[in-house]
C-alpha cells in the first residue's frame, strides 16, 4: 500500500469512527448533560430503592474500565436506619469540628491556581444563584453545604473505599467506576450527587 493509499484508508476509517461516535453518543450526551444539571439541584425525593435494584446497578457498573480488571474499589451502601446513623454521626462530627478533619488526601490542593479556582467559584455562583442564596451570604451557604452530610435527602448513601497502597491509576479506575454508576443511575431515572 502506498502512503497515499494509507492516508486515504486512515481518513475513511477516521470519518467512519466520527460518524459512529456521533450516532452512538446522542443519548449518552443527553445523560451527561442532565448529570451536569443534577449537580446544581442536589435534592432527592425518590422512594427507597430495592436491594435488588441496587445490586444490579452496582454489578452493572463493574463493567467500567479497570486496568487488568483489578477493580480496586470496595463499596459500602447504607439505607434506612443505617443511613440515619451515618447522618447522625456526621452531624455530630461536623458540629464538633466544622473545618473538618485533617487528611493527607485533600479534596483540592492547598494552593489551587488559575484557571481552576475561577472554575470552582463560577460553579459555586451558579449553584447558589439557582438556590436563591446570595453568594456573599456565608451562613446560608454553610447551611446548604451542611446538607452534604445528610446525603441531600437521598434514600441511599454510597461510600467508595480504596486501599492506601493503590496508586494513581487505581484511583482513576475507581473514578471511572463512580462515573459509570452515575450514568447508569441517570439511565434508570435515579440521580446522583458525588461528594
Amino acid at each position: 500500500m502506498t502512503r497515499r493509499e494509507e492516508r486515504r484508508a486512515l481518513s475513511a476509517h477516521s470519518g467512519a469512527c466520527n460518524t459512529l461516535l456521533r450516532h452512538c453518543t446522542g443519548a449518552r450526551h443527553e445523560r451527561v448533560r442532565r448529570r451536569r444539571h443534577a449537580n446544581l439541584n442536589r435534592a432527592f425525593n425518590d422512594p427507597p430503592l430495592s436491594e435488588r435494584d441496587l445490586r444490579d446497578w452496582l454489578t452493572s457498573g463493574q463493567r467500567a474500565p479497570s486496568g487488568c480488571n483489578v477493580q480496586p474499589w470496595r463499596v459500602i451502601v447504607v439505607t434506612g436506619a443505617e443511613k440515619d446513623t451515618v447522618v447522625q454521626l456526621a452531624g455530630k462530627t461536623l458540629m464538633a469540628n466544622p473545618a473538618g478533619e485533617k487528611t493527607d488526601r485533600p479534596i483540592y490542593p492547598k494552593d489551587l491556581g488559575e484557571p481552576y479556582m475561577e472554575r470552582r467559584r463560577a460553579v459555586a455562583r451558579q449553584m447558589y444563584e439557582k438556590l436563591g442564596i446570595a453568594y456573599d451570604d456565608k451562613p446560608a451557604r454553610n447551611a446548604w453545604m451542611a446538607q452534604n452530610f445528610t446525603f441531600f435527602g437521598a434514600p441511599v448513601g454510597v461510600f467508595f473505599v480504596i486501599d492506601d497502597d493503590m496508586g494513581h491509576g487505581q484511583w482513576a479506575h475507581t473514578g471511572m467506576y463512580m462515573q459509570t454508576l452515575a450514568l447508569l443511575a441517570e439511565e434508570r431515572g435515579w440521580g446522583t450527587c458525588m461528594q
